[in-house]
């Protein structure tokens, strides 16, 4: 049976502490995670707000955005690395060369 290690459902979960949906997939060890975690990522701000955020010598949320988007990135990313390797593993049982 597939399922997620308690490590990444935890970070999962912490990176999007009010997702309640995605929170449910991650307890059903669903695979539309990924396509979720594959949708969210991504840089918060447009230019506009960027811009405006240097005016305003806020560069602080700037830099929070960015540490967001690169959790949101990583976290998608070990998702791959969890598919890829139950992937590699279910191939190898079925005797197949990779």
């Amino acid at each position: 049976m597939f399922m997620y290690p308690e490590s990444f459902v935890v970070k999962a979960k912490a990176i999007y502490p009010t997702w309640t949906d995605l929170h449910q997939h991650l307890n059903k060890n669903s695979k539309i995670v990924g396509q979720m975690l594959e949708e969210s990522r991504g840089l918060a701000l447009d230019e506009d707000m960027i811009i405006s955020l240097f005016r305003n010598n806020k560069q602080e949320k700037i830099l929070e955005a960015a540490k967001r988007a690169q959790a949101k990135r990583n976290i998608y990313n070990e998702w791959v690395e969890i598919v890829d390797t139950i992937a590699d593993e279910q191939m190898a049982r079925l005797g197949c060369d990779l």
